[in-house]
């Protein structure tokens, strides 16, 4: 079996295994660009501007959407906000995955749940959270060079 190395050791009593622990997972890609986060309707009639969060040159760390909400100032709380992760993208992409039951609408199509799917400069996704009461619009952006 790869990745597992076993060693027993000759003429003592008991038997040593030893099993390589496997590496944490980090991210192929680093961030670039940057998130408009717009909160289309919500829990209260409070006007939460729209908000924009620098992504280049973050680490590879993949990011969750509770993190992105709490930069942006949204106090709502939302389920499973923290099982929507953010990772960095082969050729500028953005790429998302989505554990929990949250709604995540792309262009006219809803997207399935346990996948991975990524967004290019220009696109944008709907959030949908509490049983459609809150709806965030996130849409991912170049940024210039004097920008970052």
């Amino acid at each position: 079996m790869k990745g597992k190395s076993k060693k027993k050791t000759n003429g003592e009593a008991g038997s040593i295994i030893i099993e390589p622990s496997e590496p944490p997972v980090v991210p192929k890609y680093d961030f670039s660009g940057q998130l408009a986060v717009y909160l289309l309707k919500g829990e209260r009639e409070d006007d939460i501007p729209p908000c924009s969060i620098k992504l280049f040159g973050k680490s590879r760390k993949s990011i969750s959407f509770d993190w992105v909400k709490d930069r942006c100032g949204i106090d709502y709380k939302l389920s499973d906000a923290d099982k929507i992760r953010f990772t960095g993208g082969k050729d500028h992409t953005l790429c998302f995955k989505n554990t929990g039951y949250a709604t995540i609408v792309k262009g006219n199509q809803i997207l399935k749940r346990e996948r991975k799917y990524s967004l290019c400069y220009g696109e944008k996704i709907l959030l949908i959270f509490n049983n459609g009461g809150t709806e965030i619009e996130l849409h991912y952006k170049n940024m210039k060079p004097s920008e970052r």
